[in-house]
């Protein structure tokens, strides 16, 4: 049975051509319905066979279109722990339970994915160990250097009690301006009232955390005051803004016909790309969108440019699609690069001009 998005055609009968109340064509709809599970089986067959960026995307555009399916949170889940990602499988987990609390086989694994998570963030840590340690011997070892070449008469060392050396407020700006995750960020550290206030803007919480322990080291017991440092979160539409002025930018992505929206709280990006640029967009979508915690979804087709193709009397997707590609069942991929004109595959008008991607 079949619901009309109408919302009065409810439960008609499989055979039912159209709507009786819109007269909306419900084989359409039975197709659009079918398409979450078509990602998903292209999916599931990518990771078998070890591609798992490309299931990564696969599935990801089957959640969006199915938020409510738990099976698909799951099957996504699994790929992002596949791929590292265990925090952000967790999260999928978690949403797959809410959905279908019964379910033992999320259950368990969501427990392996959260053991991964665990051992990631204790080998996290113990490079953060090792990168806090250089950072304290580097300005350490310049201070000894700087007492053994001082004039006697200006030495002054650290008292019998072994207190940390103090460095300055500016020194400390140049210890955190040397390290990569925070290249770019704009970041003051400044003395007042014998405490270290530290001002900016930082991409997320944990990079907030690396700050800290930056200027804890350098502070020599002075109190290090985080309120002015602040945490961006960018929207959705801000990231997707970014990622089509960062291709538009890319020599690496010229001749590109990319856009970029916000959907359901992720970004969906579709069009046409140049054959083999597959690896510079991947590597501008995490530059981008990387510590914003918000998934993107990559629908773009690799190979020579998109058509355009004005729309003609009686003309279907199926009808262009079959014109196109001599299979009208590739209408989807149609479809999905005019969503900004089309709102429904049915909605066609004479004169639209639309862009058919390559083949």
């Amino acid at each position: 049975m079949t619901d009309c998005i109408c919302g009065f055609g409810k439960g008609l009968p499989d055979g039912q051509a159209t709507c009786p109340y819109c007269g909306t064509d419900l084989s359409l709809l039975k197709k659009i319905g079918a398409l979450p599970g078509s990602y998903v089986r292209r999916g599931e067959k990518l990771l078998r066979a070890g591609r798992t960026e490309e299931a990564v995307r696969a599935l990801e555009t089957a959640a969006a279109l199915d938020p409510a399916s738990a099976a698909l949170r799951r099957a996504l889940a699994e790929a992002y722990a596949e791929r590292g990602e265990h925090e952000r499988a967790l999260r999928l987990y978690d949403e797959a339970l809410g959905l279908d609390p019964g379910d033992e086989g999320v259950r368990d694994a969501r427990a392996k994915a959260q053991e991964a998570a665990k051992r990631t963030a204790a080998e996290r840590d113990k490079k953060r160990v090792r990168h806090k340690a250089l950072i304290v011997l580097v300005p350490a070892a310049a201070f000894i250097i700087g007492l053994l070449f001082a004039p006697a008469a200006g030495l002054t060392g650290p008292g019998k009690g072994g207190a940390a050396a103090v460095m300055p407020p500016a020194e400390i700006e140049a210890s955190l301006a040397r390290c990569a995750s925070l290249e770019g960020a704009d970041i003051a550290v400044e003395s007042e009232g014998g405490a270290l206030k530290v001002r900016g803007v930082v991409p997320d919480e944990r990079t907030r955390e690396f700050v800290k322990d930056v200027v804890e080291n350098g502070a020599g017991g002075r109190r290090v005051d985080l309120g002015e440092l602040k945490v961006s979160t960018p929207s959705p539409g801000e990231i997707a803004e970014r990622i089509e002025t960062g291709i538009a930018g890319d020599p690496a992505l010229a001749g590109s016909d990319v856009t970029a929206a916000a959907s359901g709280g992720a970004v969906v990006l579709s069009g046409t790309a140049p054959e083999g640029s597959r690896d510079a967009l991947a590597a501008r979508i995490a530059l981008e969108a990387g510590n914003a915690g918000v998934a993107v979804i990559a629908d773009v087709t690799y190979g020579r440019g998109a058509a355009a193709y004005t729309v003609k009397a009686g003309d279907t997707l199926y009808s262009i699609a079959r014109r196109f590609y001599g299979d009208g069942n590739g209408w989807t991929r149609i479809y999905e690069a005019n969503r900004g004109l089309l709102a429904v595959p049915g909605s066609l008008e004479t004169g639209m001009e639309l862009t058919v991607p390559a083949k």
